[in-house]
């Protein structure tokens, strides 16, 4: 498992999260806007894009618009990083856990498939 993550950011706000430094330059450069990118534990990192995806959504679920909690918050990335997407505000929107999980609108598996969560609320 990883535990450097690299933050890109534009002025004022996050924008991504990844594990490789040059894809974290490739990913500014095509942003056409100042910003950094800050090495930090991929824990933190994560948590960050995370919480800046919640806050975004109102913290309400995108496909029922009910309202969901941090703790009961998934997060949904549209384009799954193993089919290269990252954890981006552009890629990621908040989810409750009927619509994310097997037994939600995406039926057996869900909108993971049988692929087990990454996250863990502690």
């Amino acid at each position: 498992m990883h535990k450097t993550g690299y933050l890109i950011t534009r002025p004022g706000e996050p924008v991504a999260c990844t594990h490789s430094f040059k894809r974290a330059l490739a990913y500014q450069a095509s942003m056409n806007s100042s910003g950094g990118i800050e090495e930090m534990p991929w824990a933190r990192c994560t948590e960050i894009i995370r919480r800046a995806v919640y806050e975004r959504d109102a913290r309400d679920c995108v496909c029922c618009g009910n309202p969901v909690t941090w703790a009961g918050m998934h997060m949904h990335e549209r384009q799954p990083r193993g089919k290269g997407g990252l954890i981006s505000l552009e890629n990621s929107e908040t989810r409750c856990a009927k619509c994310h999980n097997p037994t939600g609108q995406f039926g057996p598996g869900g909108a993971h498939g049988n692929r087990r969560p990454q996250w863990k609320i502690r």
